[in-house]
């Protein structure tokens, strides 16, 4: 079965339908938009996460239509008790999920507010690799290419060993080294997505020391 989580503030008050998009992580925790307007919540969880999954799971089952219709039947029954206004939210693959619910039940709600809601074409989509090569300063593309090459080619070693010395972590899913490697390949699409030009000034050059290496990648790969 599926689990969503309500916060009640008061019969007449808005209803906030939050999602992440995947698993119900946000469970009794209010939103944004939910503090803002000191509203209802109800947070779902995605068919196919979480505990959403039947077994065996037909994958056949997992489309932007079922889970916006899943919406549908939740929002349908919540209405019948709260008459207030009704938004639906979320952030990046919560705000596509807002978004493919509201193509497809444009009715349902009084609003819908997407918390970042990226459209991919295909996978891969070419078009975040031409984005991110025309993001921000070419300074400081480069100053953050560099530093990744540098990382791949001279401080895997030194990566590795840090990284397998942080206490609390157990690479037990994916090995040590692929693990590192995903997190160089991908520091670019991190810092851009998480920090941006504000943080230009703080790429190492890649004559800085490992210490100084090592703690810009543990603080910006995701």
């Amino acid at each position: 079965g599926g689990t969503a989580a309500l916060i009640r503030v008061g019969v007449d008050a808005p209803m906030i339908v939050q999602t992440s998009g995947y698993f119900d992580y946000y469970e009794d925790r209010p939103v944004e938009l939910t503090n803002l307007l000191i509203a209802n919540q109800i947070s779902i969880e995605h068919r196919f996460f979480g505990t959403s999954r039947p077994d065996p799971a037909d994958w056949s089952k997992l489309t932007i239509k079922q889970m916006a219709d899943d919406e549908h039947v939740i929002i349908a029954a919540l209405r019948d008790i709260y008459p207030g206004a009704f938004l639906t939210t979320g952030g990046s693959k919560g705000g596509m999920t807002a978004t493919y619910h509201r193509r497809f039940y444009p009715d349902d709600v009084d609003g819908t507010v997407p918390y970042v809601a990226p459209i991919s074409f295909a996978a891969p989509d070419e078009r975040y690799t031409a984005f991110v090569d025309a993001i921000g300063p070419a300074s400081c593309r480069t100053a953050l290419r560099d530093l990744a090459v540098d990382m791949l080619q001279n401080r895997r070693a030194m990566i590795e060993s840090r990284a397998g010395a942080q206490p609390g972590h157990a690479y037990n899913r994916i090995a040590l080294g692929p693990a590192v490697e995903v997190s160089i390949a991908s520091l670019e699409w991190a810092f851009w997505q998480y920090y941006g030009v504000d943080y230009c000034g703080d790429i190492p050059a890649v004559t800085a020391n490992d210490a100084d290496v090592f703690a810009f990648l543990d603080e910006v790969a995701q």
